[in-house]
This record gives C-alpha cells, structure tokens and sequence, in this order.
C-alpha cells in the first residue's frame, strides 16, 4: 500500500512538473553596458509576472551575422533586437512575422508617439515593439572652443560657419600632420551615417513616392562634395589616414572625442554616456547638425524587437512585446527623449530613471523636424555601398561624382536581380 501511494505521489509530481514547467523564450541582443541591464532587468520581472515563460536575454557580437546564421539553420530567436531602418529588409527577406495582434495580448500602440509606431510598420502591417530613440546631432568640445577663440556655448549655425569653426579648431604639428580634427564627419568606417547628409542639404537619398534610389542626384553629390571640400581643408589622404589610424575605441575613453583629438562631432544622444563614463568633467555641448537651407532637423533611430520567421514560441514572444510595451518598462531606458507621447511619460514619470542631460535633449528635440532612414527594402544593401562610397569620397581616393554613379549602378544591378 505504502509503495502503491509513493508511486501515486511521483507520478502526480511528474504531471504537475509537466503542467508548470516554463517555456523559455530567447531575446537577442548586441547590447550591453546599460541597455543590456535594463532589458535584463525587465526579463526579470516578467518572468516574475507569470509562470508560463522564461525570458533569456542572449547577447551577441556581430548580431546581423549571428541572426542571419540562426535563421539559416532554421533556429532563430524568438526575439531579435533590431534597428527601425532595418524592418523593410527583413519583411523583404520573409524574416519577420507581423504582430497586428500584440494587442490582445495587453499592449496598447496608443502610447507611442505617431512618428515612432509608425517606423515600426510596413505595408499596413505591424513587425516591431519600439523601446527607445535616439536623436543625432553636433555634440562640441568647449574648452577647445575657447582655446580657438570660439564662443562655447554657440555652436556653428550655417555649414559655411562649420567649415570655418572647423579650420580654427584644427592643429597641426611642426611636421604638417594633424594633432587636433576641428571636426570629424565620420571617418571611422563603423561610426559614420553616410546617408544622412543629403537630407541637411535638402535631398534625399530615396525617393519616397516611388521607392526609386537617387543616389547619384544633384543634391547628393554637392552634399558629398561639400564634405570632400572639409577634407581637402585638413590636409592630404595620408595626412587623414594617418590622424584616422591612432583613434581608439569608440566605447572607451580614447574615443577621440572623449580624449581631445576632435573639437566637434556627429553622432547620437549615447555620446553623452560615453563622456559621463570615461571623461565626466568634459564641457560639451550638443545642438542640431546646420542645413543648407537654415531649417532645424535631426536624424533619429529607434531599437525595436521584432519576432523572427521561425520562432518556436511565438506566443511568449508576443506576451513578452506586450510586457515590454507598458510605459513603466520604456521609461527605463537611459534616453533623453522617450518613445512615448508625452502624456504618458508626465503620467508615468516616477518610472523615469535618472538621466542628468534630459533637459538639453528635450530642448533640442522640441524645435527639429526629425527624419528617418529610408524604408526600403534593399536598404541594407544601399546602406553598405554609401557607406563605401562617403568613405572614398572624405579620404580624397575618388569623386563625389564618380562614388556615387557607382553606387546608383550597383544598386540597379541588385533591383535587377531581385526583379524590379
């Protein structure tokens, strides 16, 4: 009898282990530092929420080329963290699965700023949870301002005001070779946004009503001019090269805007983390990048989480958006400007974290048009190929012209190949 009722006891215990054992759902990411602890922190407390999922946060070097590899062997994340400009290819590529219905599993789309839902859909379908925004501008050294006899607190307001700032920054040695860049507009081949410059001289680089690419157009090369002109003004290709090869890692204090070597720069809101980490007693300032046309603009990405063609649990992976979703979650992320309306961040502001340069931001961000990268779906493509070509063009190896007739060659071949 008693063994009859031991085994009784171990098979219920079986069963009940089975009826409550979790699903684990993965989350891929290339984060790390704060944004990896606060993914991971809201992981937690969504596997605290309910007992039928386990959120693991997995992160990864080269997330592109991990992703493409999983999806390849068929066992790809149930989450994958991605770019906004990178939803078009990936729906493209049959790679994503639209959540329309993330809704009925408790989020509400509602809270988000217009501007940002709508980058997370294409083609009238939904494919991403966005979690926080980024606003690129001109971040400047001051102290270095004043050494040049330069007013710190007024950055240049025209491009020709730019260049000349530029020039007075810029030092040099007994030798000629460059010692201080008076402005960098990214000659680190990770660290530049090639396409973002015709749109400050009033182009762009696809053209939105037709999809059709405009590469090679009239306002885009006088954009990649104007910055092969700056390059000229610094000295020679291996005088560039030269200065170039001694910078540091960009997540480091030898950053070389963290470290000195470069008065002014372009780049994303995260700079201000970097200088809070590596040089906090830095005096900087950030303000809008100038435009041609005197107009107040700024380029913007947002991090998104999308749900891979392929993921094995689907279901959690749309309980986990949703859970994501809540604006007590978003108002964790160390950004300047949420992602939510502004109602929203007013009502759930005790959520906030603590961010000393919110202010600034926000002021900045209250007076731009923002813009976006393209939605295309061979963006990934073009992307590579300007990038190849502003490259090219700022280290004086060929012609505005010339980089990019071939880029709008290169890309008629890949429409061609992909029947368009």
């Amino acid at each position: 009898m008693k063994r009859i009722l031991g085994v009784s006891l171990l098979l219920l215990f079986c069963i009940s282990s089975l009826f409550f054992a979790r699903t684990t759902v993965t989350f891929m990411t290339d984060w790390t530092g704060p944004e990896l602890n606060v993914i991971t922190s809201i992981a937690e407390q969504f596997n605290s929420s309910q007992n039928k999922y386990t959120l693991k946060v997995v992160t990864v070097s080269n997330l592109a080329e991990k992703f493409l590899t999983s999806l390849a062997a068929g066992n790809p994340p149930d989450i994958l963290h991605a770019n906004h400009q990178y939803i078009a290819p990936l729906v493209a590529m049959n790679a994503v699965e639209p959540i329309d219905d993330v809704t009925k599993y408790g989020a509400n789309l509602n809270e988000y700023r217009e501007e940002v839902l709508k980058s997370a859909q294409y083609h009238n379908h939904l494919y991403a949870i966005p979690m926080k925004l980024d606003i690129f501008g001109l971040f400047w050294n001051k102290e270095l301002f004043e050494k040049a006899g330069l007013d710190p607190n007024h950055p240049p307001a025209t491009l020709e005001e730019l260049k000349e700032y530029a020039k007075k920054l810029t030092k040099r040695d007994s030798n000629g070779d460059i010692k201080l860049l008076g402005f960098d507009p990214g000659y680190s081949d990770k660290w530049t946004w090639a396409y973002v410059w015709p749109y400050y001289f009033g182009g762009k680089v696809v053209d939105e009503k037709t999809g059709a690419i405009t590469a090679n157009s009239p306002i885009c090369i006088k954009s990649y001019e104007w910055f092969q002109d700056l390059s000229k003004m610094y000295g020679t290709k291996e005088q560039l090269e030269k200065f170039v090869g001694g910078y540091g890692p960009y997540w480091s204090a030898s950053n070389p805007f963290i470290a000195g070597k470069v008065a002014m720069t372009f780049g994303g809101d995260w700079i201000a983390k970097i200088i809070d980490l590596y040089n906090p007693t830095m005096k900087w300032g950030f303000s809008w990048f100038p435009s041609a046309d005197g107009s107040a603009k700024a380029y913007t990405e947002i991090d998104m989480a999308v749900i891979p063609k392929g993921a094995k649990h689907v279901k959690g992976a749309k309980e986990f958006l949703a859970f994501l979703s809540k604006p007590q979650n978003l108002l964790k992320f160390l950004t300047p400007v949420p992602v939510l309306k502004e109602e929203y961040v007013k009502k759930y502001e005790k959520f906030m974290v603590t961010y000393p340069h919110r202010k600034l931001f926000t002021e900045i961000f209250d007076k731009v048009h923002l813009f976006f990268a393209p939605t295309t779906p061979v963006w990934q493509k073009y992307n590579d190929f300007l990038k190849s070509a502003f490259l090219d063009v700022i280290f004086l190896r060929t012609s505005p012209k010339d980089a990019l007739n071939t880029v709008q060659e290169k890309m008629k071949r890949v429409l061609q190949m992909m029947g368009q």
